[in-house]
């Protein structure tokens, strides 16, 4: 898990990542400036979790997901997002 734009950067350039998963606790900027980041990796696929189905966040690419539509719907999603890859390594920030 990471806490802060500079180590979500960090770990980006330094380490291979399939999925970043983005809570429902951050703010749409900081949303954009994360998948921003993501940019020179386009395999790196962005999931994000909301809290109600208007939340403003379908400006971002990447598939949107309401936090309140319980686990399976999430380990559904994640695996479709990542299964074409055979070891994965997702961010959560």
């Amino acid at each position: 898990m990471v806490t802060s734009l500079d180590a979500l950067e960090r770990i980006l350039s330094t380490e291979q990542t399939d999925l970043l998963v983005l809570c429902h606790s951050l703010s749409m900027e900081e949303c954009g400036r994360s998948i921003a980041l993501t940019l020179p990796w386009p395999r790196i696929r962005s999931l994000i979790l909301t809290v109600g189905p208007e939340s403003g966040h379908a400006l971002f690419p990447g598939t949107i997901l309401d936090a309140m539509d319980g686990p399976a719907k999430l380990v559904s999603i994640v695996g479709k997002l990542v299964q074409s890859e055979s070891k994965v390594n997702a961010q959560i920030y």
